[in-house]
């Protein structure tokens, strides 16, 4: 799925609606005489995908050639990613599942994005992907996507007697969950 953010006057420093992805941009200004619908970012990008959710791509756009950082260096947050320089912005592959991402800007001057473009899936939960976990009430699975799974409420049986109750103290017994 492959949802696109384009750059407006409400934009400021708030949340973004791309899906499931959820798109912080923060410190911004608009640019709209000349600028090509554009804003400027002088702070950061924030990408946390819900639970369940992997991103596979995000491009940053500008409008035009003349806007684009002359090197994806100067873009923070950016390491182990794989990057390719477009017309017109740079495209991001080889995001990690269950990780927030932030990118923020290297250079001096501000950058000027008019699309943020995040492509993701659902992420498919593999057992290899789950780690048990439990407290006093139930027990799940947490998958490294973040999503919460298989919850369930303890069902406990009665064990070992492991103190005998007497002179008015009350004994101990081992329960486990089926």
């Amino acid at each position: 799925v492959t949802e696109t953010v384009q750059a407006n006057k409400s934009w400021g420093s708030q949340w973004l609606d791309a899906g499931p992805i959820k798109v912080g941009v923060l410190d911004t200004g608009y640019g709209d005489s000349g600028w090509g619908s554009t804003i400027k970012i002088n702070s950061k990008i924030v990408l946390q995908p819900a639970p369940g959710y992997v991103v596979l791509s995000v491009t940053l756009n500008s409008s035009r050639e003349s806007h684009v950082l002359s090197s994806a260096s100067y873009i923070t947050g950016t390491d182990g990613l794989e990057v390719v320089k477009g017309e017109l912005g740079y495209t991001f592959t080889g995001f990690e599942v269950g990780k927030d991402y932030v990118f923020g800007n290297r250079s001096d001057g501000t950058w000027y994005v008019r699309d943020i473009i995040v492509t993701y899936i659902e992420h498919e939960h593999m057992p290899e992907h789950l780690t048990p976990n439990h407290d006093e009430t139930s027990h799940w699975d947490d998958c490294i996507c973040r999503a919460k799974l298989n919850e369930e409420a303890h069902d406990l049986v009665d064990g070992e007697i492991t103190k005998q109750p007497g002179n008015g103290l009350p004994g101990e017994q081992l329960q486990t969950c089926q």
